[in-house]
């Protein structure tokens, strides 16, 4: 193991303890937004990047304003408020196909209650996924979208599909910084910084190659290398802090979940969760002529629900294994799993049987159907 692996080994387990810690002191951790040290300086830094661009482009304003006499620095003036309008982060706009209330109803009132139960902002809107997967993402203050994947949803029991849910919007309540607004605007004005210390790449088409156009001269190009390694190694440090972050979120998400659907239902959707890489198996092993219709989704959940013992023991086994890690969001299932057992939540807050779930299926359907045909046009044999 690298030294650097070492470091991210003793982070992460310091993270996952400081949760452990906050829950032996019987804290509200999970149902309310986290206020540690790690999240304010995360949001901080988010802050201050995404400000640069206004401070440059006052900067050339400043100069117009000031030297107004002097061509030269009229000239710099407007080259620093272009520069700051080119460091703007465009605004995250959702353009994937979205299921609404009207599309859904029973499936939006299983949410709403969750969000209810959780004192957490309403859901907007759902993407149906075509992988063992799941996601929370904010768009605007008005549009939350949950993510919610074909197959995972196929292959859990009622209650782990609460777990599911009230997972996803436990990001909404704890404000998971990977997942909002303020940290996606902080990368892309930190992206569009990096393209500015760099030359830039342009296509050969004779050879279909990327390569470098430099035509700096030396100052400038020890200028842009000094440049470039600054924001690189504070667009690294960003991203350790965020990650850091981000995993904390996701044990507070896990508390969340177990404790509205019960310990029991969130320690089975972890563990299935464990068996992903087996539906992921099953559908490169699919083969489709175009022929007729093939249930691929539920091939895949099967793969999940009800795996061989041998393939799930090996599954299982890598995951018990697996170190920790900060250059990820999600930490070691392993701990995941410490941080829900040790929590305690033994008596769901809802009731998952008291659901309509074939109701909900009955809705879900046709957007699977569609997602379905999708997937299997990527993968059909000529």
């Amino acid at each position: 193991m690298t030294y650097r692996d070492q470091l991210n080994h003793r982070f992460g387990q310091a993270i996952r303890d400081a949760v452990l810690k906050d829950v032996s002191q019987d804290r509200d951790v999970g149902r309310v937004m986290d206020t540690s040290p790690l999240r304010w300086t995360v949001t901080l830094l988010s802050l201050l990047i995404v400000s640069t661009p206004f401070c440059v482009a006052a900067l050339g304003l400043v100069l117009i304003v000031v030297r107004h006499e002097s061509v030269v620095a009229i000239g710099a003036g407007v080259l620093f408020v272009a520069v700051g309008y080119y460091l703007r982060t465009p605004k995250h706009k959702n353009t994937k196909a979205t299921l609404r209330r009207p599309d859904a109803p029973k499936v939006f009132g299983v949410l709403d209650d969750i969000c209810a139960q959780m004192n957490a902002p309403r859901i907007d809107g759902v993407h149906v996924l075509a992988e063992v997967n799941a996601y929370m993402a904010e768009y605007s203050k008005t549009e939350r979208i949950l993510g919610l994947g074909a197959p995972l949803w196929l292959a859990l029991e009622p209650a782990e599909r609460v777990a599911l849910l009230a997972h996803e919007i436990g990001h909404l309540i704890n404000h998971d910084p990977a997942r909002g607004r303020l940290s996606y605007a902080a990368l892309g004005t930190l992206a569009r910084w990096q393209d500015l210390s760099h030359p830039p790449m342009l296509i050969d088409g004779a050879t279909n190659s990327r390569f470098y156009f430099e035509d700096r001269g030396l100052i400038d190009q020890v200028f842009g290398f000094l440049c470039g390694t600054a924001i690189a190694a504070l667009s690294r440090g960003f991203e350790t802090l965020m990650f850091a972050d981000s995993q904390r979120a996701e044990y507070l998400a896990d508390l969340a979940a177990a404790s509205v659907a019960g310990t029991a239902a969130k320690t089975e959707l972890l563990r299935k969760l464990i068996l992903s890489p087996l539906a992921e198996d099953a559908r490169t092993q699919t083969y489709f002529d175009g022929s007729k219709h093939i249930a691929v989704f539920d091939k895949m959940a099967r793969a999940i629900a009800a795996p061989t013992s041998e393939k799930a023991n090996a599954l299982n086994a890598e995951a018990m294994m697996l170190l920790h890690r900060i250059d990820s969001t999600h930490p070691p299932t392993r701990y995941r799993l410490d941080v829900v057992a040790a929590a305690g939540h033994p008596a769901p807050a809802l009731d998952a049987a008291q659901m309509d779930w074939a109701g909900m299926d009955q809705e879900l359907s046709a957007f699977f159907q569609r997602m379905e045909r999708a997937l299997l046009s990527e993968i059909i044999v000529q």
